[in-house]
C-alpha cells in the first residue's frame, strides 16, 4: 500500500476554525505529527486508533530538530501509512511546511496541502479588530518578529512606517522593544494605536490595546507571553466596539466534559459556542458482553423490553441483526426508554416506545412502568452490568417479573489523565459535567487526584439526575443538578449558575 502525507493547517486554536477538509484528513489519518500550538479541541479530533506524535517539544523541553521531524514523516510514509502533519495556523505562513514537503517530494511520495486559517487574520478578528477597513486601512502587511536562528531581523522599518496600512507581527513578543523602536525611529508616530493579543481564539485569550510607543513596557508589566499577535494601525481603535469574543456568557469558564468520546461532541460544541474552554475527558468506555442466544429466540416471552441507555438499545439491535432477526421478532412486546436519546435509538428503527418518562431517570421510569404494566407481566431490562439495582428492585416490589440482563460493561480509563491532572492541580477547571453515575465513577477512578481522600472541592459537578448527583456527592463534589436530563438543560444549568454566582 502506498503511503501519503497531508500537510494540514490546524488554525490558530479554536477547533471551529479547522477546515472541513482538514477534519476529513484527520478522520482518515493513521499517524498524526503535531506542533505544540495546535489547539486541544483539534487534537481531540484525532482518531483513537491513530498514532499521535508530539513534535513540538521533546521530553527535554527542547524543540525537535527539523531534520528529525522530516525523518519521522518519511519513516511512516515509507511504511504505507496515511500521515497527517498538523501545524498551527496555516502551514505555509512562517512555518516549515514547505521544507517538510520538499523532503517528501524528493522521495517521490504523494502529498497534499490543506491550508489553514491563519492567526494573522483570525486572532485580530477574535480580538475585535478587522485587519482592513475602508476608512482606516486598505492594505495589510504580515511579518514575522522571530527570524531564522542566527539571522538578522532584516525588517525595513522605514518602508513599513510609510505604508499606512495595518501591520501584523507574528511571533514577535520577544522583539516588542525592537519593533517599537524601529517603527517610531523610522517616523511612525508613537501615538499610533496597536494591540497585542495573547492565546488568540482560545479560552485564555486576553488583549492589550495601547500605543506603539508604550507597547513594550505595557506588555512587560502585564506579563504577556507567546503565542501572541501584534497588530499596529488605526483599526485597533475598533477593538472595544467590535469585541464579541469576551462578551460571550461563558468566556473564561473552563469545563471538563466527562462523556464518552462518541457522545461528547454536541455538549462540547454548545459550551464552546458560549465561550467556554472545554477539556474532553472521556473517562469511561463501554465493552459489549456476551448475551445468551436463547434470549433472542424467545423475545415474545416478555411483555416489556426496557432500555436505560442508547448504548444498550444499540447493542440489542446489533445482536438481533447478528442472529438475522428483524423487528417482527418484537411483535406484541411493549417498549420503554429512559429518555429522549434512548427513545431515538428506537424511533430511528421505526419503533415507537410506549413509555418515555417526563423525567429521564431510573426512578421515574420505574414509577411510570408500574402504572402501565399489570402485575405478573414479564419485563426484560437490557442495560449496563453496573446498572443501579433500585430499578429492578422497585419493579419486582411492584409485582412485575424482571429479567435483568447485563448487555455491556462500563470501563474506567482515559489517556488524557496527565493533562487533566495539571488543570485540576492548578484550579483551572470550574465545572465538570456528569451525565451518569458511571461517568462520576470513571472520573474518580481515572482522574489524577490521589484516592481516597482526594480534594474535589475546587470545581462544581454539573449532574444529570439525582442518581448522578448522589454519586458525585459521595466524593465530596459540590453539585448542581440540571432540571432535565438533556444536554441543553445541562448547559442552561451552567449558564444559570454563572449568572447567579459566577465571579
Amino acid at each position: 500500500m502506498s503511503g501519503k502525507v497531508i500537510l494540514v493547517g490546524a488554525g490558530p486554536g479554536d477547533p471551529g476554525l479547522l477546515t472541513l477538509r482538514g477534519r476529513e484528513a484527520l478522520r482518515d489519518a493513521e499517524v498524526v505529527l503535531f506542533d505544540r500550538l495546535v489547539g486541544e479541541g483539534v487534537l481531540d479530533l484525532i482518531p483513537e486508533e491513530a498514532q499521535r506524535i508530539d513534535v513540538g517539544k521533546s521530553s527535554g523541553r527542547h524543540l525537535i530538530p527539523q531534520e528529525e521531524i522530516n525523518a519521522l514523516i518519511l519513516d511512516h510514509v515509507r511504511r504505507g501509512k496515511r500521515v497527517v502533519r498538523l501545524k498551527g495556523g496555516d502551514p505555509y505562513l512562517f512555518g516549515r511546511g514547505a521544507e517538510e514537503l520538499e523532503a517528501v517530494a524528493a522521495e517521490g511520495f504523494p502529498f497534499e496541502v490543506v491550508p489553514g486559517v491563519t492567526s494573522a487574520v483570525a486572532v485580530p478578528a477574535y480580538g475585535g479588530i478587522p485587519v482592513s477597513h475602508r476608512e482606516m486601512a486598505s492594505s495589510i502587511h504580515i511579518l514575522t518578529g522571530h527570524p531564522r536562528h542566527g539571522a538578522d531581523p532584516a525588517i525595513n522599518y522605514k518602508s513599513l512606517a510609510a505604508l499606512g496600512g495595518t501591520l501584523i507581527f507574528l511571533m514577535g513578543v520577544g522583539a516588542l522593544e525592537e519593533i517599537s523602536t524601529g517603527l517610531t525611529g523610522a517616523g511612525l508616530p508613537g501615538t499610533t494605536p496597536c494591540a497585542l493579543i495573547e492565546n488568540g481564539t482560545r479560552p485564555g485569550q486576553r488583549r492589550l490595546v495601547t500605543t506603539i510607543a508604550e507597547i513594550a513596557d505595557r506588555a512587560r508589566e502585564e506579563a504577556f507571553r507567546p503565542p501572541s499577535v501584534l497588530v499596529v494601525g488605526e483599526v485597533c481603535t475598533l477593538a472595544e466596539e467590535l469585541d464579541w469574543f469576551s462578551r460571550r456568557p461563558l468566556h473564561g469558564v473552563n469545563v471538563l466534559v466527562t462523556r464518552p468520546k462518541a457522545s461528547a461532541g454536541t455538549l462540547s460544541a454548545k459550551l464552546r459556542a458560549l465561550g467556554a474552554g472545554v477539556t474532553e475527558y472521556p473517562c469511561i468506555r463501554t465493552e459489549p458482553l456476551p448475551v445468551e442466544g436463547e434470549l433472542f429466540n424467545s423475545l415474545g416471552a416478555w411483555n416489556w423490553l426496557v432500555f436505560t441507555s442508547p448504548v444498550g438499545a444499540g447493542l440489542f439491535f446489533e445482536n438481533m441483526a447478528a442472529r438475522r432477526l428483524d423487528i417482527r421478532a418484537l411483535a406484541g412486546v411493549k417498549l420503554a426508554a429512559v429518555g429522549a436519546k434512548t427513545a431515538a435509538e428506537l424511533t430511528g428503527r421505526g419503533l415507537m416506545p410506549e413509555l418515555v418518562p417526563d423525567t429521564y431517570d431510573g426512578a421515574h421510569l420505574a414509577a411510570e412502568l408500574l402504572k402501565k404494566a399489570e402485575k405478573g407481566e414479564r419485563v426484560l431490562l437490557y442495560r449496563a452490568k453496573a446498572g443501579a439495582p433500585e430499578l429492578a428492585d422497585t419493579l419486582r416490589a411492584g409485582g412485575l417479573l424482571v429479567d435483568d440482563v447485563a448487555a455491556y460493561d462500563t470501563l474506567c480509563e482515559c489517556p488524557e489523565t496527565d493533562r487533566v491532572r495539571k488543570s485540576l492541580a492548578e484550579g483551572k477547571i470550574k465545572y465538570a459535567t456528569f451525565t451518569s453515575a458511571s461517568t462520576v465513577e470513571g472520573f474518580a477512578q481515572s482522574s489524577a487526584l490521589p484516592l481516597p481522600g482526594a480534594d474535589y472541592s475546587t470545581f462544581t459537578g454539573v449532574c444529570i439526575g439525582e442518581e448522578t448527583a448522589k454519586a458525585a456527592r459521595a466524593y465530596g463534589i459540590r453539585v448542581i443538578v440540571s432540571k432535565e436530563a438533556t444536554v441543553d438543560s445541562l448547559v442552561d444549568c451552567i449558564l444559570s449558575e454563572e449568572e447567579n454566582h459566577g465571579a
